[in-house]
Order: structure tokens, then sequence, then C-alpha cells
């Protein structure tokens, strides 16, 4: 019985492994394309994202250019942002 329950385990273990690197994956492409918009574009999109997501974008995208994203946010919107993006990096 033991050895079931470790067996499951480690299938579930695998599992969530393998959604985490898909979602590593998926991550990555979005900073892809937000790195290639306007700044402008990139603050209209990302502000309508849900805001982890937008957190994990904006940390893997060069300092200056998420900075200008964050300029063209709406003042609410980036505060929340912001608050979330320095909480990450501690």
């Amino acid at each position: 019985r033991y050895a079931e329950l470790s067996a499951k385990q480690k299938d579930f273990i695998g599992c969530a492994e393998k959604n985490s690197e898909e979602s590593k994956g998926r991550i990555g492409q979005l900073v892809e394309m937000v790195s290639n918009m306007k700044p402008e574009k990139a603050a209209s999109v990302l502000s309508v994202q849900d805001p982890e997501i937008a957190v994990q974008i904006l940390q893997l995208i060069d300092a200056k250019k998420a900075s200008k994203i964050f300029n063209f946010m709406d003042k609410d919107i980036s505060a929340k942002l912001q608050k979330q993006y320095l909480q990450m990096k501690k």
C-alpha cells in the first residue's frame, strides 16, 4: 500500500512539475510578445491582464521598458502592479 501511495505521489509531483514548466514557457512567449510592443500598447494589454501574470511578465522584461510601460498605465493599476513587482523582487 505504501508503494502504491508513493507511486501516485510521484505521478502527481511529475504532473505538477510539467504544468509548471509549460506555464513558464507560456509566460516566456508573452514576455517576447510584450517586449516587441510599443510601451503604450503593452501598458493597455498588461492593465487588463491578471495582476500576477502581468507582474511575472514585467519582471522578465528589460527594466527600462518596464518603467515606460508603468508610465502609460492608469495610476491605480500601475501602483498596484509596482507594489507586487517590488514584493516579487525581494
